[in-house]
């Protein structure tokens, strides 16, 4: 099966484009929380951030991973 057509290629690309943008919008947060001094956003948006970072290698390895074994026996 081609990459670019298979459904769990793109369910996992899906997946890493939500995240990316998740991860973007949340590097926007925490720069407006910096300009406000307000440390306990920076904590709290700091950690969403490692959580958001842990599911983009996990992703990423998933992908990695079924390519590897889906579609490198061609």
């Amino acid at each position: 099966m081609n990459p670019e057509i298979c459904p769990e290629c793109n369910r996992l690309q899906r997946e890493q484009n939500e995240v990316t943008e998740r991860s973007f919008l949340l590097e926007q947060r925490l720069k407006r929380a910096e300009l406000r001094q307000d440390d306990e956003q920076v904590k709290a948006i700091g950690a969403m951030l490692a959580s958001v970072a842990d599911t983009q290698r996990r992703l990423s390895q998933a992908l990695t991973e079924h390519v590897g074994q889906t579609h490198s026996a061609r």
